[in-house]
């Protein structure tokens, strides 16, 4: 478990310097990464273009 004193440390000194974003890991194996700004991987993410369905269409009266 991360004391909370520690980390809200950590964010204050992130807040006021330059440095973006800031990776710790404990000897104990854990690992805390704090980012001002979210971290984009592979380019950035769009939604789904919504398409709208094709309108119905009438069939063909049946010829006589």
């Amino acid at each position: 478990m991360i004391d909370l004193r520690y980390l809200k440390k950590v964010l204050e000194m992130l807040d006021e310097s330059t440095v973006d974003s800031l990776e710790i890991t404990s000897d104990k194996g854990m690992k805390l990464r704090v980012s001002k700004s979210p971290v984009q991987r592979g380019g950035a993410m769009m939604g789904a273009q919504m398409i709208p369905a094709p309108a119905p269409v009438a069939a063909a009266p049946a010829a006589a």
